[in-house]
């Protein structure tokens, strides 16, 4: 028995931009909400003031107080690490998880 499987180039590009897109903008959403949780809490300015913005295939994740550098450089205990660096690290985690490879 013979199975065949036959797609457009043009349909073919039109649907790997639509899970494109799709897992994009997903991923961009997570990598948020990771950023927030890596954020330290003292009264929540700092997290009340990071925004998501996504534009096309644009996404970014703004930290907008006037303390977000000295945060993200390891200032407070509960982000020695920061908040770039752990986010950055879950993407590539995630990415891996998405696409089916485990590093580990």
């Amino acid at each position: 028995m013979k199975v065949k499987f036959t797609t457009s180039d043009r349909e073919f590009q039109k649907q790997m931009k639509s899970i494109d897109k799709d897992v994009n903008d997903r991923l961009g959403r997570e990598a948020y909400h990771y950023f927030r949780g890596q954020t330290p809490i003292d009264q929540g300015y700092a997290r009340r003031n990071t925004e998501y913005k996504s534009k096309r295939d644009v996404k970014e994740i703004i930290a907008d107080y006037p303390y977000s550098e000295r945060l993200n450089t390891g200032w407070s205990q509960q982000a020695p690490r920061g908040m770039v660096k752990p986010t950055i690290e879950f993407i590539k985690k995630r990415v891996q998880e998405m696409i089916g490879k485990n590093n580990g």
